[in-house]
């Protein structure tokens, strides 16, 4: 089995169409929305030590109808994808650099979907999805926002996007996502504005190094979705 993790509601209802369009939505594959942001995460992971289970995780926090309570073991489920927001603005009472170096502590836990599981982030946020001209948006690599707006990118996203009585989430249209952010992710890793020779050139830790010194030494965050990006890697070019 595999299982797909969202940090909310929004994050699976995107992922329902992509697994429509992409997967076979048969029982081995159990989607399950985490209710918390990826700094609650990290916490509850401290609390577990190096044994923590997501598996066990999710299952500690469920309600009686999360699909999550029908694995009855952890060793029954062969691959883990996590879905999270970088969510930097949040005033939780942490620094913005301990913020940065927790995530990172995550994408190196999290690096290997068979074993404790892949994290994928979104920049700033899910809505990033959003935020685009009509697909396949040749300028798209080169959005960003301030930090200090990060925390209205909901409405800038809504305000923004050329499809603005929703995204037409066709089959075509996910490959038309996956090429623009494949393609920026490789711009902001490698400064090219086209797809990597390689899945292993725009690895999430990559990602994330060259949008700290890059992008957030600059006072911005990179717009990126994980989704398309997951597309990718999953599937290959």
């Amino acid at each position: 089995m595999k299982l797909f993790v969202f940090e909310g509601k929004r994050d699976r209802k995107y992922f329902n169409s992509l697994q429509k369009e992409f997967f076979s939505r048969s029982k081995e594959e159990i989607l399950c929305v985490y209710a918390g942001n990826i700094y609650s995460l990290y916490n509850i992971i401290g609390d577990y030590g190096e044994s923590a289970d997501i598996v066990r995780i999710l299952k500690d926090r469920a309600n009686q109808s999360d699909p999550v309570l029908a694995v009855e073991n952890s060793s029954d489920i062969s691959e883990i994808y996590l879905f999270f927001d970088y969510d930097i603005h949040h005033d939780d009472g942490k620094t913005v650099d301990d913020k940065n170096k927790m995530i990172k502590e995550m994408l190196e836990f999290f690096s290997d979907e068979t074993d404790h599981g892949k994290l994928y982030l979104h920049y700033p946020m899910v809505e990033s999805l959003k935020y685009t001209k009509e697909v396949v948006d040749e300028e798209y690599y080169s959005y960003s926002v301030p930090i200090n707006e990060v925390e209205d990118f909901k409405q800038l996203s809504a305000g923004f996007t050329f499809y603005q009585h929703g995204l037409p989430l066709s089959k075509s249209f996910w490959l038309g996502l996956k090429e623009q952010n494949v393609s920026k992710a490789n711009y902001i890793v490698n400064d090219k504005n086209q797809k990597p020779d390689d899945v292993e050139d725009i690895t999430q830790v990559k990602i994330f190094d060259s949008h700290l010194n890059k992008y957030f030494a600059n006072g911005c965050v990179a717009v990126l979705n994980a989704l398309p990006i997951f597309i990718y890697d999953y599937f290959g070019k």
